[in-house]
This record gives structure tokens, sequence and C-alpha cells, in this order.
């Protein structure tokens, strides 16, 4: 019988005597399949196992430019397949934008596999003939180039490696901790490790073994947090008794990203958001104790991202319509809206009215989308952006909402905004509102991995987050990232949940990228440590 040792030579022989052609198209093809790891199948396993090709490779080589080459085909085959959904927004105004295609289908994953592969190639360069010190520098910089798209090009931190676990995993939980970066350094870590068998690693080299003591550690500390997660879930659900301060009332009217702007359908849409509205105040949720509706709890509506125009929400029969849906006591009606702003600009808005006393409080989305909600470097490039105007205003920024004394306040973002994990740092809110619109992406992967990620902000923050989308998928996330109730992608339905906001305080909220900066400074030393070993000491050979 074969031993590992046997099995882990043949495939070294096997893969040092490809030639790098084929390599490079193995390489596509294994992030390709490694893209199966994301949402909403979560198959980390092919994550894995991709990886651990490129990452072996890359640990054999000295050559700068197959440095470059080795992850630039590897993460264009993760983001082509992993990022695909994103051309369907293309053929909802294709006479338009056809020339956009090519750019969407390829033109990003070639500028995020450009990004990343441009740090590996440094890592390997100051790396030279040195094993100890490319194994750490490569984690260093595969963690690095995640990190950065946060920010760099106005920011697109989508398919994050830390993306592949699904969310009650025990790595998962780790988000409270450290939140998605951290998370996806560990998962760069864990990718790497076996890596060091197929490359003929010594058995008595230090730091081989020191690798797996981490690896080790990390699962005990991933099993433990989820496990400490699980019991102060049960105590607080046999200490507490359910006592909700509202009724909240979901409305996903499901109008085709196609027909949604039409100028003839515009009044009954708005007419179909009502009518859902009416019926989910008609059938208010039952208390479990008594089998009767609750008392004395507000109502809070929410329709989706830019389901309101300013024109329709300042005429006076609109109003008394909302008003007969909704009642006039105690209740918030809560929806995005393309608003028109005093200089004739347009703002992606969300609107909180108090149906009480009419008073109206506005949140408008400040990171926009570039190419779909303004054009950069408009003055060079004379065209409008996918939504079919000059393109919108940014609003002002990170902002909490209080709809009265009695109810909790809450964070408002909408759509893209949900993406960033930077915007809930350090923020007082105790539970968030998402509204959004996937109506662009079709019945695709986009809609469920751009859920995903809803759910890891509310994991990440500890804080409960309702999501309200034209299309789908609604859903209302408790603080762990768990749904509670959700509508499926392309139906037309109501949720209607009476709930009590119960935010948990995280590590990660209260200590932010910290964890992060811990681990980047420990690659670091051991990057230091070894730059005078030599590589038998880690390897057998190259």
């Amino acid at each position: 019988m074969p031993s590992t040792r046997e099995h882990a030579d043949a495939v070294k022989t096997f893969l040092t005597n490809l030639p790098y052609k084929l390599h490079y198209l193995f390489l596509f093809i294994a992030g390709c399949l490694s893209a199966l790891a994301l949402a909403p199948l979560h198959l980390w396993l092919f994550f894995f196992v991709g990886f651990g090709y490129c990452f072996t490779l890359l640990l054999k080589n000295e050559n700068t430019l197959r440095a470059f080459l080795i992850p630039f085909f590897f993460i264009l085959g993760f983001h082509v397949t992993g990022l695909y959904w994103i051309s369907n927004a293309v053929f909802v105004r294709l006479s338009e934008f056809w020339w956009v295609l090519p750019l969407s289908t390829l033109g990003l994953p070639i500028v995020l596999a450009t990004l990343t592969s441009v740090h590996i190639a440094s890592a390997t360069l100051i790396s030279r003939n040195n094993l100890p010190m490319r194994f750490w520098s490569l984690v260093l910089m595969f963690t690095v180039s995640e990190y950065i798209k946060e920010y760099i090009f106005t920011g697109f931190p989508w398919n994050l490696y830390g993306m592949i676990w699904p969310i009650e995993s025990a790595m998962a939980s780790l988000n409270t901790i450290g939140g998605i970066y951290f998370v996806t350094a560990l998962t760069i870590f864990l990718a790497a490790c076996p890596a060091l068998i197929f490359s003929g690693y010594t058995r008595h080299a230090v730091q081989t073994w020191l690798c797996f003591v981490f690896m080790f550690f990390i699962g005990v500390a991933a099993y433990w947090q989820q496990t400490s997660i699980s019991f102060s879930d049960a105590m607080e659900k046999k200490a507490s008794r359910h006592v909700p301060v509202m009724t909240l009332n979901l409305i996903q009217p499901n109008i085709k990203q196609s027909e949604k702007w039409k100028d003839d359908e515009l009044i009954a849409h708005t007419n179909l958001r009502l009518s859902l509205s009416q019926e989910a105040i008609e059938n208010p949720p039952l208390n479990t104790y008594t089998g009767l509706p609750y008392d004395n709890i507000p109502n809070v509506i929410i329709w989706p991202e830019t389901a309101l125009i300013t024109e329709i929400d300042n005429h006076s029969e609109f109003q008394e319509e909302l008003k007969s849906a909704l009642g006039d006591h105690e209740n918030y009606f809560i929806s995005g809206i393309l608003k028109t702003e005093e200089n004739s600009s347009y703002s992606n808005t969300m609107l909180i009215r108090d149906m009480q006393s009419m008073s109206d409080q506005y949140y408008s989305k400040f990171h926009l989308v570039p190419f779909g909600e303004y054009m950069p470097l408009s003055d060079i490039i004379p065209l409008g952006a996918m939504v079919g105007i000059e393109g919108f205003a940014p609003g002002d920024g990170v902002k909490t909402i209080k709809l009265s004394d009695s109810l909790p306040e809450f964070q408002p973002v909408i759509c893209y905004e949900i993406l960033f994990t930077r915007y809930f740092l350090n923020n007082p809110a105790e539970w968030i509102i998402n509204v959004t619109n996937d109506g662009w992406y079709g019945d695709t992967a986009g809609p469920r991995q751009h859920l995903y990620i809803t759910q890891l902000r509310a994991l990440e923050h500890g804080k409960p987050i309702v999501r309200v989308a034209g299309t789908g998928i609604s859903a209302i996330i408790d603080h762990r990232g768990r749904i509670k109730e959700s509508i499926n992608y392309n139906q037309q339905s109501v949720i209607s949940q009476a709930v009590e906001i119960k935010p948990a305080k995280t590590y990660y909220t209260a200590n932010g990228f910290s964890p992060l900066k811990g681990l980047v400074l420990l690659a670091f030393c051991f990057i230091l440590i070894s730059c005078g070993t030599r590589k038998h000491y880690f390897f057998k050979g190259n």
C-alpha cells in the first residue's frame, strides 16, 4: 500500500514534468471549480484543492513572470465563474450597453487577478531561494491583496476567500472575533499548508510542524467560538421571554427590472406595493401564547430600494392612499426612493416616515456603484450610468436613525453599502435595515452571494438585519447571521413578523481590525526569522 509520502512524491513528479502552458490551463480550470466554494453552494473543499495547487506551484517557482501568471490564471478562473452574474445587468439595457458585456465578463476578473498577481510576484522576488520566507510572504501578500479590495478603485470586497464557509460553520463564527478579513487570512493559511506536503517537506523542519500546530489551534479556536455562541444563545433563550417591540412588514413586489421604470406602469407598480402593504397590516402575526394579534406595538412597513420617486411621493392622492393602507396610528413607512434634490440632481435615498405626524427623515446612499450609479471620469467619458440618468449624487455618510423614543435606533444601508464592513464599526445602532434591488442580476448566484454578505455583516457585528429586495431575496436575519424568515427570488410576497431587537456585542465590533493586524505582525515576524534560514530546513530540494 503506497504511503502518503509516496503519493506526494508521485504528484510532485507529475507536476514537475508538466509544461507550464498546461499548468496555466489547469489553474484556470481549478479557479473556476474553486468558485463552487462560494455561496450558495459552499463546497469549500474545491477551493482548498484549487488554491493548494496554485500555492504548490508558487512555492516551487523562482521565475518572477511565472510568479505573476500562476496566480493570475487561478484567480481569473475564480472570478469569471464567481462573478458571471454581473453580465446579466447588461442584458436589461443591452441595446445601449452592449459594449460593456466583454468588460463585465472579463474586465473585472482581469483587474482583480492582476491586483493579486502583482503582490504575489513581488513576494517571489523578495524571497528568492528562501522557501520558508516564500511561504510566509505568499500568505501575507494573498491576505493584503484581499484586504485592499475594501478600498482600492472605490472598493469591491465581493467573494473574498473567507466567504467560502457556511454561515453557521465553526470557521464562520470567527468573524465575531476579527471580521471577514481575519477569517480570510486564516483561510489562506489553512489552504496553503497542505502545499507543504506536495513540495517535499523535511519531517524535522521546525517551521513545517509549526504550521500544523497553528492549523490545530485555529480548529480549536473555531470550535470553541461556535460552542460559545451556541451556549450563549441557549442561556439567553432560557432566561428571557419573547417580548416584541414592533411588527416588521417586508414588501417584495417582484417587479422585473426591465419593467420597473416604464412610465405607463409606475402608478400600477405603486398600487401593487400599497396593496401588499395593506395585506400585511390586515393579517398581523399572532402571539404564540394567546393566539391573538400583538397589542400596542407599532408596524414598520418597508419597501425595497428605489420603490418610489419624488413626484409620486409628493402627490396628495398617494399620501392619502398610504394613510388608508397603513393607518394613522403609530406606524412607520420606510422606502427606497429616487429623490429629486434641489439642484435637480437625483439621489438613491431611504425615506423614513412617521405616519402619525407625517414627518420625514432621509438617508442618502453615499458609496455609489461605479458605472452603475455614477460614471467615473465622466468629464472624459461622456456617458451616463446604467441607471439611465447622469448618475446619483452621493449622500453625507454613515447615519443612525431613531423611529421613536421607545424603539431602538437603526443604521440605514442601501444595497452595495452592505459590502463594506468598516461602515458598521463603532456604530451605536442596535439593528440594520438594508433595502436593495437585485433585479438587475436575475435568478443567478449574484443575489444569493449578496444575501450571504448581508448575513456576514449581521454575524460580525452581532446585529439583526432586515433585508428588503425588490425581486428577492428579502429576509429577516438575526444577530448570528441566521435567516429567521425569507422570501425566495422571483416571488411576490410579504413577511410580517413581530420582533424584539437583540444585538450581541462582538469582539470585532469593539476592536475592529486589531486581530487581523496581529496576524499580519506575526507573518512579518516569521518572514524576518526566515531571512537567515536555509531552504533544506523547510523543504527537501526545490
